[in-house]
Formats: C-alpha cells, sequence, structure tokens
C-alpha cells in the first residue's frame, strides 16, 4: 500500500451540503478501491492562478489516503467523470527524511585555469591585437595602388 493526495478543486457554486456531498463521493471511490482514506483537509473557498472556464475561483479539498498503485487510475477516472470538479490531481506522499545529507564542499580546481578569451580556428588569440593593424595596413596599400 502506497501513501497518496489527491487534490480537488470543486466548483464554487455548490453549497455546503453539495460540497460535503461530493467529498463524500469522491471517498466512496477511495474505498471502493480498497483504499483507506486517513486524513481530509477543506480549504474552503480560494482565488484560482489562473481562469478555467471562466471561473475565477473555487473549493480546495485534498484527501490523503493509502492505496495499491492499480487504483489510482480508476480514481482518476472516477474524478474526471464528475461534473462538480474543475481540476483534480494525484501525487504520492513522500515522507521528508528527519536527518538530511550533508552536503559536499567542493574545493575549487587550483591545477586547472581556463582562458576565457576569443580564439579563431587556429588557436590564436583575437584579443592579443586589438589595434588591428594588418588590416589598416591592407588598406593603405589599397588606397596607393589606386593612385
Amino acid at each position: 500500500m502506497n501513501k497518496y493526495e489527491l487534490g480537488i478543486i470543486l466548483k464554487p457554486n455548490l453549497s455546503n451540503e453539495e460540497k460535503a456531498e461530493q467529498i463524500e463521493k469522491i471517498k466512496a471511490f477511495i474505498t471502493k478501491v480498497e483504499g483507506v482514506v486517513t486524513n481530509v483537509e477543506d480549504w474552503g473557498k480560494r482565488i484560482l492562478a489562473y481562469e478555467i472556464k471562466k471561473v475565477r475561483d473555487g473549493y480546495y479539498v485534498f484527501i490523503k489516503f493509502t492505496s495499491t498503485a492499480d487504483a489510482i487510475a480508476k480514481i482518476d477516472n472516477d474524478c474526471r467523470l464528475l461534473d462538480s470538479v474543475m481540476r483534480h490531481i494525484i501525487v504520492t506522499d513522500e515522507v521528508v527524511e528527519q536527518n538530511p545529507k550533508k552536503k559536499i564542499i567542493r574545493k575549487p580546481r587550483t591545477d586547472f585555469k581556463k582562458n576565457f578569451g576569443k580564439r579563431d580556428n587556429k588557436g590564436f588569440d583575437r584579443n592579443a591585437n586589438r589595434n588591428n593593424s594588418d588590416r589598416n595596413q591592407k588598406r593603405e596599400t589599397a588606397v596607393v595602388t589606386e593612385k
């Protein structure tokens, strides 16, 4: 049995009784496939990050449960068929380690130094001769020959 969390956004036009009825339906879907509901968190009505079918808010509900991996597809399909569910997602509920691993601090290498100057295909540094004296000499010779 794996731990999962089901996040649901219900339509905002539902009354409290209808919302409770939809949550009970979803819990029935989970128990139908031999899952065990461990926790239900009702966050209430919240503003959505973006509009969904021209609706700006919805009821957020999170259900934690344990189930087999085979049952997740059935729960997903049942949530998709409910009209009152605007969005839903099922994620694995992983436990965070109490003792995180120590971060390895690496020292920079001193034996490796890379020259970041621009080089052409032959390996010569283009920045070494910035005044482009070769180019100026070619222009002067071209001008001299025309006279």
